[in-house]
């Protein structure tokens, strides 16, 4: 390092020592976004448990976990990621065990997992959702996969261990009593069994003995124990055997990535996920230099003098900018550090708050250190570009006027708001036309649009700023002051008025983009049945205890109709109906079958004729423009599920007649809801060897109150497989969370651009103040000057922010909603843009005037 620049360190060094609270909001500025960026890369890095981090949880001390599927596996090698093909329904408990043993030539432990209600005598409350796992409760080779938390494991089959989650959702605690069922289990202790991913949230229970769940051979487990490990190769036999495998040995030694399934290699970072990432630095590094920028402006200008000193012993105009430079860059790297530093205890409380207060499951703390190191570097970087302007402003700084205690006026280039102007031109252009595309790739040009919209104001600004500074005249004392003073110092007001200006255009832009999604979603959506209705889905060996309970919780009948297509064998099939114009059913598969007597219970009630043509083994249609001299045409394709390609395609012709399909009561008489466009009858679906995949079973609106509805969703719970209960309320109405969380970080970051860009204003206006106070000014006229520094930075920004956003936002639309039925649609959601552009500024200016001190102590008053 040249001396020069050692001279300028230890400058730098002395003035951040001797301006603590300028250097310590400077510190914040670079600071909180250094520790916020590199929170959230631990945190998530912490979260995302892989199987190699989870391999106790997943085996314990085996050397593999095999997992039944149902059919041919493509898995990935660690196991995270796999597809199958065939039948799904798996074969007895001890025959998948038997198949292991033999393939393998390893001891086998079944981990039996099943679902179940849940209850606590007394507690007079719902019974509980749970994951009902049984463990063999002396086997060494499973032991570690539970993590103990109170009490002991369970030794005896009428004994559990419970999770937390669990304990608390029922009230229970050890030594009390756990109903499944036909068992009662007495709680011995409190963990967690499995991998990390399941947090203490999970509400489950693991008993060595029967768990009483309806389903005990559901997705089984089974731990793999032999000396030798299991190889890739072994894993994909396996995989063609219908097992899923987590090996402990691949785990520690993948295999090439041209021996593993081409759809499972590892990708690494997109292209596009590294451009999103690209454009976050940016975007950091633009908002840290705005907040950092006034700090360092103010920090150069009550140092002038010292530089001005230094400049008369001999210094040259870079030794200036060094030591400005310097001060920045120490001040970057220590505030960066200190964040990165503070980071990790931040992030590990934000893991336990997630774990304790949320259950959720996290894998071994994790601090992903190259990232923090880039967050570190992007830091000082941007602290660096952050002091670039002041830098070259003292550099230029008359040395004879700052000794002479004088202050000319800050000039700004000429050149610089023409070059604004071009930028934001440039970046309106490239909203307008690449942005604005429906073929992909719009959202960049959108992102890299406002970028230069932001970065071209900013260039603005100062000019901007002085022709505000003419109209000062008509207002206020406070307002004037604050107009004449933003007008005057340009160096600190246009980088404060530039922050709060990015935040609210980010906040307009992306307001205006999500109101539009949501408003267009409502538009298009078209209800799958009438408003109130339940509809189940369910598989056949389930329809007959779904009906049982609907009819004992409601005494409701519930209509049937089975779906036709599915996959068999690695096949799938696809029937459809031959017509004209566009599908009628706004919801659901194309063909249904189904009896006269099963559209009855959906509330269909056919015509003679209609009844007729389905118990002589025909088809009933929702238009007649679809029938041909009375015959129904469906077109079934038959399809390789692995490469796509098409096996067979053929035409039905059947029998039909038109019938009304709609479900009533109509949410729309203009556009009536159908199940389906045409319904066939069992006869004809076996006749052609029509396979159907899954039930789906209707109640009618007001079937159900909400208790019953309840009750009969637990009840769901409890059977064998998967029961998708689905009720009919409308369009989704949970996004007002996002637009609150929108408002909040919009309104937080103009809080804090305008307050820290207040307080530097106030520091550099003592001079001022004093004058004022000097002449007889009351302190309520300092708090009134602070409030009017405070809102009209906010204001100022916030006007300009919603310019800026606006046409991003407008931009955004296009991509979001031209495709869909309802076409292009805006949304603007004024109230929200009102509250952060113009409410948050209100705010800002009556926690300015209420906290800022109205007695100054004494300083000197320098000459202009």
């Amino acid at each position: 390092m040249s001396g020069g620049w050692r001279a300028a360190f230890r400058m730098a060094r002395r003035e951040i020592l001797r301006a603590k609270g300028r250097s310590a909001l400077v510190a914040v500025t670079v600071g909180v976004p250094v520790l916020l960026a590199v929170t959230a890369t631990t945190v998530a890095a912490t979260s995302d448990v892989t199987p190699a981090e989870d391999v106790t949880g997943l085996m314990g001390d085996g050397v593999a976990a095999a997992t039944w599927q149902g059919g041919r596996v493509w898995q990935s090698p660690d196991g995270s990621a796999f597809d199958y093909a065939g039948d799904a329904s798996p074969p007895d408990r001890a025959e998948q065990r038997r198949l292991l043993e033999t393939v393998t030539d390893a001891r086998v432990v079944p981990i039996v997992r099943g679902y179940a209600d849940a209850v606590a005598p007394g507690e007079g409350g719902d019974p509980v959702a749970v994951d009902a796992i049984q463990v063999p409760a002396d086997d060494p080779l499973v032991a570690p996969m539970t993590r103990l938390s109170t009490g002991r494991l369970p030794a005896s089959a009428d004994e559990a261990m419970i999770s937390p989650g669990l304990a608390d959702e029922a009230g229970l605690g050890i030594g009390d009593r756990l109903i499944v069922g036909d068992r009662s289990f007495t709680v011995t202790g409190t963990g967690v069994f499995g991998s990390l991913s399941t947090g203490p949230g999970a509400r489950a229970f693991v008993t060595p003995g029967e768990t009483g769940a309806t389903d005990d051979g559901y997705a089984q487990t089974f731990v793999l124990d032999r000396a030798d490990p299991v190889t890739w190769p072994e894993v994909r036999d396996l995989n063609r055997q219908g097992f899923s495998v987590v090996s402990r040995a691949v785990l520690a030694d993948p295999p090439a990535e041209s021996a593993a399934p081409g759809r499972w290699g590892d990708q690494g970072l997109s292209s596009d996920e590294t451009t999103v990432l690209l454009l976050i630095a940016v975007g950091v590094v633009i908002q840290v230099v705005l907040l950092a920028g006034p700090a360092f402006a103010v920090g150069a200008r009550r140092s002038e003098r010292d530089l001005a000193l230094v400049a008369a012993a001999g210094g040259s105009a870079a030794h200036l900018r060094r030591i400005v430079l310097a001060q920045a860059a120490v001040l970057g790297l220590g505030a960066a550090l200190v964040g990165a530093a503070l980071s990790v205890p931040a992030a590990a409380l934000v893991v336990r708050v997630l774990v304790d207060g949320f259950g959720q499951g996290a894998g071994p703390f994790q601090v992903v250190w190259a990232a923090t190191a880039g967050v570190v570097v992007l830091g000082v970087v941007a602290a660096t570009i952050a002091a670039l302007a002041p830098a070259r402003r003292v550099a230029a700084m008359d040395v004879a006027a700052v000794l002479a205690d004088r202050r000319p006026p800050v000039r700004s280039r000429g050149g610089w708001p023409w070059a604004g102007l071009a930028l934001g031109g440039v970046g309106v252009a490239l909203c307008a036309t690449f942005g604005v595309g429906t073929g992909g790739g719009g959202e960049y040009a959108i992102a890299v649009g406002a970028m230069l919209m932001v970065v071209g104001a900013v260039f603005v600004l100062p000019t901007l700023l002085r022709a505000t500074g003419r109209l000062a005249g008509i207002l206020p004392v406070s307002l004037r002051l604050a107009v004449r003073d933003n007008a005057r110092q340009t160096a600190r007001s246009a980088p404060a008025v530039a922050a709060v200006m990015a935040v609210v255009g980010a906040a307009t832009a992306f307001a205006i983009a999500t109101a539009s999604d949501v408003a267009e979603a409502r538009a298009n959506y078209v209800p799958a049945y009438p408003m109130g209705a339940m509809a189940v889905s369910t598989d056949e060996a389930s329809v007959a205890e779904v009906q049982a309970a609907a009819s004992r919780i409601a005494g409701a009948e519930l209509g049937a109709a089975r779906s036709i297509g599915g996959s068999t064998d690695g096949e799938d099939v696809e029937v459809w109906t031959a017509k004209r114009g566009d599908p009628w059913t706004a919801w659901g598969p194309d063909v249904l079958v189904a009896s006269a007597d099963d559209l009855a219970g959906w509330g269909i009630q056919l015509d003679p004729a209609a009844r007729a043509r389905l118990d002589d083994g025909g088809a009933v249609v929702a238009d007649a423009a679809w029938l041909r001299d009375g015959q129904a045409r469906l077109e079934v394709d038959t399809w390789d599920w692995v490469s796509g390609e098409s096996i067979s395609s053929r035409v039905l012709e059947v029998p039909a007649v038109p019938a009304d399909l709609g479900l009533q009561p109509a949410a729309d008489p203009e556009a009536p809801t159908y199940p389906a466009a045409t319904v066939i009858s069992p006869a004809l679906a076996e006749r052609e060897g029509l396979p159907t995949s899954t039930v789906t079973l209707y109640a009618p609106p007001g079937t159900f109150s909400d208790d019953q509805l309840a009750e009969f969703r637990s009840a769901m719970r409890a059977l064998p497989g998967d029961q998708g209960v689905m009720v009919e309320d409308g369009p989704d109405e949970t996004y007002t969370p996002y637009f609150v969380a929108l408002a909040l970080l919009g309104g937080l970051g103009v809080l804090f651009g305008a307050l820290s860009a207040t307080g530097l204003a106030l520091r550099d206006a003592r001079p001022d103040l004093a004058t004022l106070a000097a002449v007889g000014a009351s302190p309520a006229t300092r708090r009134r000057v602070a409030a009017a520094q405070a809102g009209v930075i906010a204001v100022v920004g916030g006007v300009l922010g919603v310019a800026v956003g606006l046409v991003p936002g407008l931009a955004a639309t296009v991509p979001l909603t031209a495709s869909g039925p309802v076409g292009h649609t805006v949304d603007v959601p004024y109230g929200l843009i009102a509250v952060i552009a113009l409410g948050v500024p209100l705010l800002a200016a009556a926690l300015s005037g209420l906290f800022v001190r109205g007695r100054l102590p004494l300083v000197r008053r320098l000459a202009q």
